[in-house]
């Protein structure tokens, strides 16, 4: 019932008020604006029970409006009445032009000046907000502009269309566009209800209505996006005198300090297009607050002397100031890329990065310049910036949140200071504030004399990683020369190498320079240290620094070699120098000859050296290696001994196995000496022998060469010499140590022509047990490396001799059975019957050797018992005759030797390891029968010898010596006297 009355009541009202107007009606819904009306005032004239008569017009006052505007009818009371509002009641000001059309109340505005209750406009299509009780249309703020008419074409807020996002909050606050979306007066203001003075829609805190539509500007938050892109705003700013300064410019402080949008901008009264305060055109604007900046004017980076410059918005810092160069207030005014980057130095890239700019200050980047963009490790007081995040930067003073540096961070692009630096390098105090942890160099001979980083290092454009000037070891010697800084602490002719590969590990506190070994590896240039010699890790003596990289030398630590007073004296000093050594090699701190390597261990191990008891005799052979079979060049002490491992402990003796050898004591030889690895196997391992009082003893020093070998003086007190021959007999004539080994006679140790046997092993150009023996091998009989048959080893020497294996008196030719040693059948090397003279196996019963030698198979019993031979013999009568060949007489005494007082015996006309002097007949590999080609015969000298005394007879002779024709002629002579003669021819 009641919400019906009331649309009845709404209806009516609306009916009327549309209405054509009749004029002064007292009619009860025109009096209630028009107070006057009223029948009792207007007809009779006098007061009412409620209300005096008004003595003046009373129409559309402010009281009138509130009447209905309290709630009765429309509740404006929280917008209009409680909030801010257009001011009534007041004259209007010079800046003011009101329109006859809209009436004042005794001059001054009342609510009535701009609304009407009587209806205007078209509400069916704008909408009663707009077209209701407005005096004009107002589609596009032309209330307002009717009577603020300064606010229009002049340096005012543009009016131009809406080309960006528009935050929500613009129309949350009662924001309002034009009819085309454009800018209007109620885009910023409202007559009723504002935030902020001046009928604002939004806050100057936070420059809050600016962001409603400058999105770009400043976040949804009303928060200044803070970094590279735009000046900041609400921020506080703290010179009282510069902000009174800027007021009286027309600037405008949120909260008294804060600067915000206003602060540079005048909406109505910029003297610009861009609404500034003040004229910019030489900086006048920025360097009000900026006044520490004013010195770029008297820079190298004032770029008003360079011509055509312009910055990426195409403006020249002639027309734009100096600042345009690089800033502009709403964004970078270099071309730069977006990106999450350092973008401060990229900044400075884009000038110093051309040449055509900035010529000598170009930054190479092909070479190595000071990091940007990296975190700081140390608090600074130099200024660093926040990580990149979406195109911003964020510039901190809390040293809780310091990170990152850039160019920014060393320079100060306004400042009149030389390479634009912010402290002084001359006493290093700008790197300083960063690297700390180089603080101690100040105070060092390091920092002396002028010396400071740039001394040594170079910022930008350095063709090191390391920002140096020059290679390390360049720089050190620069100064430690003779003439430069560091004279008296010169590095000397020998010193510890330099730019070079290590081949040791080196620990990582030690530093290297790809990958190389400098100064700065031992040296920290910046620490002088508790020793004051630079040394890295500041170590409590020289020996711990030196076992850092040479840690496997620290078993010389109280060995014999450890020549130290107290635990507490330096070591490696007393054989080493790292600068300033007496020789180049081992940086000895001694002086000796070099061309002796020897000479670094003979300094102590000599009659007047302080190792005079232990002084050094050289048996084993020294100097250049010429064999391949070995793994060195030159043998020379330090090739088998490291004088700081395996050393025996101070004041005790040492032995083989403590000796300071420089390997494993149970393998030391075979390192070198890997052809004798077999050792291990052989029968010789003394291992073999622990009967042996001697041998237990070397066992337990793990000496196994020890017993026949010995490297500085002889071991075995039974060998007198170092003859291989003696040391073989030693044991070799001792039943007890080698049982059946046991060698009575042997092999003759003659001489053989050493060029002729090259690759044979002689002693003193002699056979020796050596020869045809390796001591070293696993294999039996232990014959020399490759040969595992005997006959291979004997013609080694009797290479004259090899054919008899094509021949018939190579019985594995004549007999199924193999046979392991051919020449053995004849000769045995050793332990022959003593006096056979070629080596003849069994004892001797004939007088003659040769004949004995042969018959011994050429008979009944013997093998080769289908060749008997029954007629044989010639007398044995002196040689008178002299024999025409140049060979030695084929004739031998009883011995088996060529005797020129020998006789004609087997050997003289036949070659038992040759069946024929032809070589198409050497080979026979049957039992056939023989001819006067064959048969082992030697035809072509031996028919001389014959002839010699036979005449013409000797042929005959000589081819039927084994048969009885000619013998029974002999036999038939023998009953005959001889005469002289018949001696002399031998009938």
């Amino acid at each position: 019932m009641k919400g019906s009355i009331a649309f009845i009541f709404v209806f009516l009202l609306y009916s009327y008020l549309f209405a054509a107007p009749t004029g002064q009606e007292p009619a009860k819904e025109c009096a209630l604006c028009h107070f006057s009306w009223m029948e009792v005032f207007m007809f009779e004239h006098k007061d009412t029970d409620i209300a005096s008569f008004p003595k003046k017009r009373v129409v559309a006052t402010e009281r009138i409006c509130f009447s209905c505007h309290d709630g009765t009818v429309v509740d404006s009371r929280l917008r209009v009445w409680t909030e801010d509002k257009h001011k009534v009641g007041i004259i209007p000001s010079k800046e003011v032009s009101v329109p006859k059309e809209f009436p004042l109340e005794d001059g001054k505005i009342q609510c009535k000046t701009c609304h009407t209750a009587h209806g205007t406009g078209e509400p069916e299509k704008e909408g009663y907000e707009r077209s209701i009780f407005l005096r004009i249309d107002n589609k596009n703020s032309e209330l307002c502009k009717a009577c603020h008419i300064n606010k229009v074409g002049r340096n005012n807020h543009p009016s131009s269309k809406m080309n960006m996002l528009i935050n929500n909050d613009f129309f949350s606050a009662g924001g309002v566009l034009g009819v085309d979306n454009q800018v209007i007066c109620e885009s910023c203001h409202t007559p009723h209800g504002p935030k902020e003075k001046k009928l604002l829609l939004g806050k100057y805190v936070d420059s809050e209505l600016c962001s409603y539509c400058h999105t770009d500007k400043l976040t949804p938050g009303k928060f200044y996006k803070k970094g590279l892109l735009n000046h900041p705003v609400n921020i506080e700013f703290t010179d009282d005198k510069k902000i009174e300064k800027l007021k009286l410019k027309g600037a405008y402080f949120s909260n008294n300090r804060e600067i915000v949008c206003l602060t540079c901008h005048n909406t109505h009264k910029g003297v610009n297009k861009n609404l500034l305060i003040m004229n910019n055109r030489n900086d006048e604007l920025c360097l009000n607050c900026h006044e520490d900046k004013r010195y770029i004017y008297y820079t190298k980076h004032n770029l008003k002397k360079m011509k055509n410059f312009k910055n990426r918005f195409g403006k020249s810092p002639f027309e734009h100031g100096v600042c345009s160069v690089c800033h502009d207030p709403h964004g970078w005014a270099l071309k730069l890329p977006e990106t999450d980057d350092d973008l401060l130095s990229k900044a400075c890239f884009s000038c110093h990065l051309d040449k055509n700019i900035v010529k000598n200050k170009v930054i190479d980047k092909q070479k190595y310049n000071h990091p940007v963009y990296v975190k700081t490790k140390f608090d600074t007081s130099l200024p660093v910036f926040g990580k990149t995040v979406a195109y911003f930067s964020e510039f901190y003073f809390d040293t809780k949140k310091r990170e990152y540096i850039t160019c920014a961070t060393c320079h100060n692009s306004h400042i009149k200071s030389k390479n634009f630096l912010r402290e002084d390098v001359k006493n290093s105090s700008l790197c300083l504030d960063c690297h700390k942890d180089k603080n101690s160099v100040v105070n060092s001979s390091h920092g002396k004399n002028d010396l400071n980083c740039l001394s040594c290092h170079k910022v930008h454009n350095s063709k090191n990683k390391n920002l140096l000037i020059d290679k390390v070891d360049n720089i050190c010697l620069d100064c430690h020369k003779s003439g430069g800084v560091a004279e008296k602490k010169l590095v000397g002719k020998n010193s510890h190498p330099v730019d070079i590969l290590p081949k040791i590990k080196i620990p990582k506190d030690m530093k290297l320079v790809n990958g190389k070994i400098e100064c700065i590896t031992c040296h920290e240039p910046h620490k002088a240290g508790t020793k004051n010699k630079f040394l890295r890790t500041d170590p409590k003596n020289l020996d711990i620094f030196c076992y850092k990289c040479h840690g496997d030398k620290q078993e010389i630590i109280d060995s014999e070699h450890d020549f130290r007073d107290s635990k507490q004296s330096e070591l490696c000093s007393n054989c080493h120098v790292p600068h300033n050594a007496k020789n180049t090699k081992f940086l000895f701190s001694k002086e000796i000859a070099e061309n002796n390597a020897n000479s670094f261990c003979i300094i102590c191990h000599e009659k007047n050296g302080i190792a005079k008891e232990k002084v050094v005799v050289m048996i084993h052979p020294i100097g250049e290696v010429k064999t391949k079979k070995d793994i060195l060049n030159e043998l020379t002490c330090i090739s088998c001994h490291d004088p700081h491992k395996n050393g025996n402990r101070r004041k005790s003796e040492s032995v083989f196995n403590n000796s300071f050898l420089k390997f494993n004591a149970k393998k030391f030889c075979i390192t070198c000496h890997k052809d004798k690895s077999g050792f291990v196997n052989s029968p010789h391992n003394i291992k073999n022998f622990e009967n042996i009082r001697r041998v237990k003893s070397l066992i337990k020093e793990s000496d196994f060469c020890g017993f026949c070998h010995g490297v500085h003086f002889n071991k075995n007190k039974n060998v007198t010499s170092q003859n291989v021959l003696d040391i073989c007999i030693e044991c070799h004539k001792k039943k007890n140590v080698v049982d059946e080994k046991l060698i009575t006679t042997s092999h003759p140790f003659v001489n053989l022509h050493k060029e002729k046997y090259k690759g044979m092993l002689l002693f003193n150009e002699k056979i020796h047990c050596a020869t045809c023996h390796n001591p070293h091998s696993e294999y039996k009989n232990m014959l020399v490396e490759g040969i595992q048959k005997s006959d291979k080893l004997c013609i080694r020497c009797h290479d004259d001799k090899k054919y008899v294996f094509y021949s018939e008196h190579n019985l594995n030719n004549i007999f199924s059975r193999k046979l392991n040693f051919v020449c053995g059948e004849c000769h045995k090397a050793h332990n022959y019957p003593e006096g056979n003279r070629l080596l003849w196996p069994k004892e001797k019963k004939d007088d003659e050797m040769i004949k004995e030698i042969c018959l011994s198979c050429h008979s009944e019993s013997g093998v080769a018992k289908k060749k008997i031979v029954k007629y044989f013999g010639h007398p044995k009568i002196p040689m008178t005759f002299k024999y025409k060949s140049n060979d030695v007489l084929p004739i031998y005494n009883e011995e088996g030797e060529k005797d020129i007082n020998g006789a004609i015996t087997c050997a003289t006309c036949h070659n038992a390891h040759s069946w024929s002097e032809k070589e198409e007949y050497r080979y026979s590999s049957k039992n056939s029968e023989g001819n006067a080609l064959t048969s082992f015969l030697k035809y072509r000298n031996v028919i001389n010898l014959c002839n010699t005394c036979h005449g013409i007879e000797g042929l005959l002779r000589y081819k039927y010596y084994h048969t009885n024709k000619y013998r029974k002629i002999k036999e038939e002579k023998k009953l005959r006297k001889r005469g002289f003669l018949d001696i002399l021819i031998g009938k």
